[in-house]
């Protein structure tokens, strides 16, 4: 009897051990993944801000040429009236 209650204890702090063993490796994976994510995050902003910069300039660019042909055309306008 106390041989098998021996072995029952032991099973148990095993079931135990191993228990703790997997919390503490999905904490570590959970750690690494949002490390991971956030890694991510910061490289996707980056582009994302790289590109609004991109298109903002091609806004200016577009806006010149805008006004440019728009004074041309007046001054079409004006030398034929």
């Amino acid at each position: 009897m106390e041989r098998l209650q021996t072995h029952w204890h032991s099973n148990i702090s095993k079931v135990k051990l191993n228990c703790r063993n997997r919390r503490q490796e999905n904490t570590t994976s959970i750690s690494e993944q949002q490390e991971k994510i956030h890694q991510l995050i910061a490289a996707r902003t980056i582009e994302f801000q790289r590109k609004v910069k991109l298109l903002q300039e091609k806004v200016k660019e577009v806006k010149s040429n805008a006004k440019q042909t728009q004074n041309r055309l007046n001054s079409v306008h004006r030398y034929l009236d």
